[in-house]
Parts: C-alpha cells; structure tokens; sequence
C-alpha cells in the first residue's frame, strides 16, 4: 500500500523490508517521532522504562536517537 510504514524492529525483518523496498521504523524511531511532535515530553524517560523490560536496543542507538532528540550531546 502507498504511503504506508512498517514499523519492525526485528534485524532479520528489517533486512528483508529493506530488500522489498518497503519503508520501515522501528519502535524508537516511533518514539523519536513522538518526542519530536511534542506527544511525549522525554525521549529519555521512555527508554528508561523499557530498559526495565527484555527489550533489547544497543546503547550507541539509544545515544544517537536521544542526540537526535536534544536530549543528549555527543
């Protein structure tokens, strides 16, 4: 469908996304949108919370997307 987003965050699916041409985001780049929208007041505090969680997201990620937030300097 046009103008449609996937939104994955499984490595294998993202690759195979990407092999179609589909246009994807993962979970925290939904959230970076939030935080960039003014839906949510911290990037910050979310990714606290699902740190708590068995989700899995490198730290270099995490550091680039609250960089991209403005709520981190690299």
């Amino acid at each position: 469908m046009e103008d449609s987003l996937l939104i994955i965050d499984e490595r294998k699916g993202r690759k195979k996304a990407e092999e179609l041409g589909l246009s994807f985001i993962g979970s925290l780049g939904v959230l970076l949108k939030a935080k960039q929208k003014g839906v949510i007041p911290s990037l910050l505090e979310v990714i606290q919370e699902i740190d708590k969680t068995d989700f899995r997201v490198s730290e270099a990620i995490k550091l680039k997307l609250l960089g991209e937030a403005g709520e981190f300097n690299l």
